[in-house]
């Protein structure tokens, strides 16, 4: 398991959960659950491999105490989304993944591209205690 600020990497692919923050969203425009907040959570990935690598915010959850959703929510205030593209060799992206949570819970990133669960599962915890 990593942390904010740390380097993981899988198959020559480079991941950094550069930062995290929690914000409210506009009442009458975005609409969070009960208690929650939307967690922006800014991500570098970078291609070291010698193959082209296609990355998509689908392939990254937000773990809320074991319950996991997706991160491609878009609150008005949010720019710079991670969506989906491919890198080529030493070629790297920013931007940002969106979910919601709760600000209480502790909360984590997975990556899982692999198919095969057991495989390719890179975890950050975004607010260790």
């Amino acid at each position: 398991m990593f942390k904010v600020g740390e380097t993981a990497e899988y198959k020559d692919i480079q991941f950094k959960v550069n930062d995290f923050r929690f914000i409210d969203g506009y009442p009458k425009i975005d609409k969070l659950d009960a208690g929650n907040q939307f967690v922006v959570v800014n991500i570098t990935i970078t291609n070291k491999s010698n193959k082209k690598f296609d990355y998509d915010s689908y392939f990254f959850h937000l773990d809320d105490n074991g319950k996991q959703t997706d991160t491609t929510e878009s609150p008005y205030n949010v720019t710079d989304s991670l969506d989906s593209g491919t890198l080529r060799k030493d070629e790297s992206t920013t931007g940002n993944l969106v979910g919601q949570a709760n600000t209480n819970h502790q909360l984590k990133l997975i990556y899982q591209q692999d198919t095969n669960l057991n495989k390719g599962k890179i975890t950050f915890k975004l607010n260790e205690e």
